[in-house]
């Protein structure tokens, strides 16, 4: 059983199957678990649903605070179960090494890890020896749009490509989003991640948030057309065997001819 929807797409391509998956692994993402039933949600999901399947493996993640609160009773049960974080690509890794031993499909590793491990050495020497380019990353939802760090996954592969988030420089950002500091830095390139089932309603507060200022024009970023909003797949979602894809897309934007 999975309980989060990138990692069962993980799990699925390491060659393993499912019993149950949470709401978003069909929903959100898509899936096509076969006849795995629903155990909840992400962030709620159903002890019950679960111990009723039977499962030889439960696989959570660690960033929800629904899922850590259901380590004692897995245990007490006596049903084996792993937390994991892959916001980052070595992360990301550890994890596959884990499910392609589980699954003994250690032949799917030159696909799933080497691959990607070689696009994404490429990504990096794109950025050797270049002047390190400042941007902001902005999360927009249906709830509202906020400012984000090296804590995601489009944080993290900005960083290792050698960028300067502002809101590493202004941490107050991640509580507030100033406009004025975002003006006072003017970044290189802004990047934006949605999230969420409603797209649309994710846009339409990005939108609002740019009509309300209308300095928004004046920002290099937008002069200059550096400003973009990355795919879901590869920037909110874990992009599991597209990592590599992931980097090499920003590279380009960052670094390309």
């Amino acid at each position: 059983v999975c309980l989060y929807a990138s990692y069962a797409q993980a799990w699925l391509s390491a060659g393993g199957s499912l019993l149950g998956v949470t709401q978003d692994a069909v929903e959100e993402r898509g899936l096509a678990v076969g006849a795995a039933e629903i155990v909840g949600t992400v962030k709620a999901p159903n002890l019950e649903k679960i111990t009723a399947l039977q499962p030889d493996f439960v696989l959570l993640t660690a960033d929800i605070s629904g899922q850590l609160a259901l380590d004692e009773s897995l245990t007490a049960l006596g049903i084996a179960h792993s937390y994991f974080t892959a916001d980052r690509f070595e992360e990301y890794v550890g994890m596959m090494e884990i499910f392609l031993r589980l699954t003994g499909k250690t032949e799917l590793r030159e696909e799933l890890i080497e691959q990607p491990e070689a696009q994404i050495a490429s990504a990096r020497a794109k950025a050797q020896g270049k002047a390190a380019p400042t941007a902001l990353l902005m999360r927009a939802s249906s709830a509202g749009v906020s400012v984000r760090a090296g804590d995601t996954v489009a944080g993290a592969i900005l960083r290792d490509l050698g960028v300067k988030n502002i809101a590493e420089k202004y941490p107050s950002l991640l509580r507030e989003l100033s406009f004025e500091t975002i003006l006072q830095e003017d970044p290189d390139f802004i990047f934006v991640t949605t999230m969420g089932t409603t797209e649309k309603a994710a846009r339409a507060n990005l939108q609002t948030l740019i009509t309300k200022n209308a300095a928004w024009g004046s920002l290099s970023a937008v002069r200059e057309n550096h400003y973009f909003i990355l795919q879901k797949e590869l920037y909110h979602y874990k992009p599991n065997e597209q990592w590599g894809v992931a980097y090499a897309k920003l590279a380009e934007i960052l670094y390309g001819e």
